[in-house]
């Protein structure tokens, strides 16, 4: 790996305190199983996470606090991959309003994404698998009668809570052009299927996007260079959505060296898989803080070796727990973090897509 994947100077994700407040982080242990496996809390979620104003942070101009951000979702995670899956949704959208070349659009919508009224979802997973070369562009917007009129369907899109939502979609255009524009649900035309029938997740609001010839107008156009967008957000998009991974890998490292029959076999690998954690962690948040420590692939490869210390991770904490991992009911919140490590590697873009695009340079 290169220099950027080396130890960053100093810490930059640990904060002091903690950020989460013992409220919220009560909250979300005792609804974690809920959040994972039924919808009962779905529209509470969000303006659960707005009440401890965690969308707020990290969003100083310089991106000096951005580590606050993150640590936001890392926290969030350690409880529940779902209420992080959700947190990363809301907050990248947000993120993607630093970056909208018309300030009207950032007036109009940001004050109701940071008091979690408006939900935002990113669907832009698909732009940046369609510039690495991976998949074609999924929408198709032509110019009609002084609009624009979309046509296609998104497959998986997370936060698309029934209400006041937007969400950030990629859009091919006439002569190659491919723009980032925002859509809201009730926009005529956009219908929002069911919720998918996941194993886990299904508190999250997830569900898929079609577009039958929705029109929306330039004011709806969040910035008419889908790549130079990209570009520009990848690295604050990547950072936020490791920040998932990073918390489920800490809470299942914890729970090892809690654990009353931990044996040095199992506390030795956990204390150097966290070490390992925050050394990513200050690569990923330096790349934000300081444009050009990290390359793409510097970043495609903290996200591929952080999903498989997850998987290390909660297969550590069986171990210290022992064979009562596998008896019926005895230890539910370990089983729901196994479901949530099986999904780290499939949230797009995937690990396989990442090892494609890197080619050699992943193995």
């Amino acid at each position: 790996m290169g220099n950027a994947l080396k130890r960053a100077e100093q810490p930059v994700l640990v904060s002091e305190r903690p950020v989460l407040s013992p409220g919220l982080a009560q909250w979300l242990e005792e609804h974690a199983l809920s959040l994972d496996s039924d919808a009962s809390q779905a529209q509470a979620l969000l303006p659960r996470l707005a009440q401890d104003g965690l969308l707020s942070l990290g969003l100083k101009a310089d991106f000096s606090d951005f580590g606050d951000a993150v640590q936001s979702i890392v926290e969030v995670a350690e409880h529940s991959l779902t209420a992080g899956f959700v947190l990363w949704s809301q907050r990248t959208f947000i993120e993607y309003l630093r970056d909208v070349q018309d300030p009207a659009m950032r007036e109009r919508y940001l004050p109701g994404l940071l008091d979690g009224s408006v939900a935002g979802a990113t669907g832009l997973s698909n732009a940046i698998k369609f510039l690495g070369g991976i998949e074609e562009l999924q929408v198709r917007a032509q110019p009609e009668q002084g609009h624009w009129q979309f046509e296609g369907r998104l497959p998986w899109i997370t936060n698309l809570r029934p209400g006041s939502c937007l969400v950030a979609i990629v859009a091919a255009m006439p002569e190659e052009q491919a723009g980032i524009w925002v859509a809201e649900l009730g926009d005529p035309g956009l219908e929002r299927s069911a919720d998918l029938d996941l194993v886990g997740l299904r508190g999250s609001n997830t569900a898929a996007l079609k577009f039958n010839a929705v029109r929306l107008g330039q004011e709806r156009l969040l910035h008419p260079d889908a790549g130079h967008f990209v570009r520009s957000v990848r690295p604050r998009f990547m950072a936020l959505q490791c920040g998932m991974t990073m918390g489920l890998a800490r809470r299942s490292l914890k729970q090892v060296l809690d654990a009353p029959r931990c044996q040095w076999v199992q506390e030795q690998p956990a204390r150097r898989l966290l070490d390992r954690v925050q050394e990513l962690s200050d690569v990923l948040v330096d790349a934000v803080r300081k444009p050009g420590s990290a390359t793409p692939p510097d970043l495609f490869k903290v996200r591929i070796e952080l999903s498989s210390l997850a998987s290390q991770a909660v297969a550590l904490e069986s171990s210290a727990i022992g064979g009562a991992t596998y008896m019926q009911g005895k230890h539910p919140q370990l089983l729901r973090r196994y479901r949530e490590a099986m999904l780290v590697p499939l949230i797009s873009p995937t690990v396989a897509q990442l090892k494609a695009e890197l080619g050699q340079d992943a193995v």
